[in-house]
């Protein structure tokens, strides 16, 4: 299993990811992000590896994706967070205030996703 987790409702975008990587991808889905790590990891099941990298849709608001943002920041050093906006030029700043490594408008192409995804 990948240990690349996304945490969005769009299955196209689930799907986009999982292309350029070239791998599954463990993901999530619902309405409402989680607040935190421990929740965020809790939806993965018992068992489930730690992602290494964290995709989060800004799609369900921007102020719980950069909460989380910055949560998996200050918890988890290490974790590659890579946020999905379709306003990149107005969140890039406070999405890598937050801790995010990249961020990205979710009509990237696929060789953008992989780049982020080996950065």
């Amino acid at each position: 299993m990948s240990r690349i987790l996304i945490a969005s409702d769009s299955a196209d975008l689930r799907g986009k990811v999982a292309t350029a990587v070239g791998a599954p991808i463990s993901a999530i889905a619902g309405t409402a992000l989680p607040a935190g790590p421990p929740q965020l990891f809790q939806r993965l099941g018992a068992g489930a590896p730690i992602p290494q990298v964290v995709v989060i849709d800004t799609a369900a608001g921007p102020d719980d994706a950069l909460a989380l943002s910055s949560r998996l920041a200050a918890e988890c050093p290490g974790m590659a967070v890579v946020l999905v906006t379709d306003q990149p030029d107005t969140l890039a700043l406070s999405a890598l205030r937050a801790g995010a490594c990249d961020v990205v408008h979710p009509e990237a192409t696929c060789r953008a996703c992989a780049a982020c995804a080996r950065r």
